[in-house]
């Protein structure tokens, strides 16, 4: 895997974690 790639897991991984924050906010 390219450094690239492995930035971009990164990135939509906290996206992830962002979205199930809100969600558990909003619950």
């Amino acid at each position: 895997m390219t450094s690239t790639a492995i930035r971009s897991e990164q990135d939509n991984g906290e996206r992830l974690l962002a979205g199930d924050i809100r969600a558990l906010r909003k619950a």
